[in-house]
């Protein structure tokens, strides 16, 4: 799973945590399933946080762990290091501490495991040259070195002098088979790469500049990669519902082409005009609200989820997957929207009202049918997801099951295509 991502809690819908809704209150709310629960981010005004993800070898966080909690988070490749009173030293590797009551002062210090580090080699009055590179270091390595006490500032010195000696034997020993030509060369510094010490490898070595027997001074043919580009933060995707709630018109006016309108007339009837029809004052007269449709289809944009499902099998189980339709009868459709105040609120009650029941019941007797073949497990359900979305759509769309209803037509709307992205079976109720 990506560092930034997160798994709802309920119907187990994973996204990066950026898609899943803060609702305030120390709380985030699952665009899928549309729950809530405690945002396991959120801060606190009594605790202190600690992060870092710097390529510096030692870097100690900026702020002393003040409060009476503190939180230190230690990603992959890193470890931390909170020393203590007495020597009580800790070592941290993720991936989050929580500590209460340091004393006043306290610090903690990241150690990154693949630093960058520089060196500079002579090795010989014919030629010298410089640069950095790059390590591996092992967590028993570094937590051996540094046990010590003040051994942890002394790492970085140590590991340049470990590189810079590394090179400088290379130098030396190609001056004296005279291949100076290659040590002008960046390539020519590959064969430095590989174990230096015990649990320390040297992984890249990038080269910047040289001194000839000339004298003359250069620089290689080379450039230094960076940590690559920053992951984006996921942006909820854009979504432009497939129908505006607009107020009746004042003005007479012709129905544009690519869209059809639905006066409301009452709170029982839909009067439809497609387009190109002329819509006069007199048609306007007593329509109390215009719907205006863009699309014949839409989808649920951040799809459905269910949980605390029960079926033939012991326990629970939580879906969650996508699903778009068509809209067969706009007079019906609208006289849902009607009773809403925008599209965001007709989603909203449409998937808690009307939707949700008919999924959970349509799936429940997909799952019944399965679990009751021979050979079933609960373990290989994923195998079989593709096949019941399609069984599922069908069961939507009254093309299977006893009833052989559309469970959707009253309100205007047909299936397009359903999706079972995941199900996921527990024994406790969530």
């Amino acid at each position: 799973m990506p560092a930034n991502s997160f798994t709802c809690p309920y119907c187990m819908f994973q996204a990066p945590l950026s898609l899943f809704e803060n609702v305030g209150g120390g709380e985030l709310k699952c665009r899928r399933c549309r729950s809530r629960f405690e945002d396991p981010n959120a801060f606190s005004a009594d605790t202190a946080y600690a992060d870092c993800d710097s390529l510096r070898l030692v870097t100690r966080f900026p702020f002393s762990l003040k409060g009476k909690r503190a939180v230190i988070r230690v990603r992959d490749g890193y470890l931390a290091f909170l020393p203590g009173p007495g020597g009580q030293n800790l070592w941290i590797d993720g991936p989050e501490y929580t500590a209460e009551d340091l004393p006043a002062g306290s610090r903690v210090y990241y150690v990154c495991l693949t630093p960058r580090v520089t060196w500079g080699a002579g090795g010989a009055q014919e030629f010298g040259a410089y640069g950095s590179a790059q390590l591996t270091l092992t967590k028993a390595f570094v937590r051996s070195f540094c046990g010590q006490e003040g051994r942890l500032q002394a790492l970085e010195d140590h590991l340049k002098k470990a590189v810079s000696g590394r090179v400088a034997d290379f130098i030396r020993l190609e001056t004296a088979r005279q291949n100076t030509g290659m040590l002008e060369q960046r390539d020519g510094y590959l064969s430095t790469l590989g174990q230096i010490e015990e649990g320390v490898r040297l992984t890249r070595i990038d080269p910047l500049g040289f001194r000839n027997s000339a004298g003359k001074t250069g620089t290689f043919l080379s450039f230094l990669e960076g940590t690559g580009p920053e992951e984006e933060e996921a942006a909820v995707p854009p979504y432009k519902p497939p129908a505006e709630l607009l107020k009746t018109p004042r003005s007479a006016y012709t129905v544009k082409t690519g869209t059809e309108d639905v006066l409301i007339r009452g709170m029982s009837r839909g009067e439809r005009h497609k387009a190109g029809d002329v819509i006069t004052l007199d048609t306007l007269r007593g329509a109390g609200r215009l719907i205006r449709f863009r699309s014949k289809t839409f989808e649920l944009p951040f799809g459905w989820g269910i949980f605390n499902q029960t079926c033939q099998w012991p326990g629970y189980y939580a879906a969650q997957g996508t699903i778009s339709f068509y809209i067969d009868s706009t007079e019906q459709m609208s006289l849902l929207l009607n009773k809403t105040k925008n599209w965001q609120e007709f989603e909203e009650q449409f998937y808690t009202n009307i939707f949700r029941k008919e999924l959970s019941a349509a799936l429940r007797d997909i799952l019944d049918e399965r679990i009751g073949r021979p050979g079933f497990s609960r373990e290989r359900i994923s195998d079989s997801l593709s096949e019941m979305s399609v069984a599922l759509t069908a069961r939507l769309n009254g093309e299977d099951g006893p009833d052989r209803q559309p469970v959707f037509r009253g309100r205007g709307l047909r299936v397009r295509q359903t999706d079972i992205l995941g199900i996921h079976f527990y024994s406790t109720r969530r």
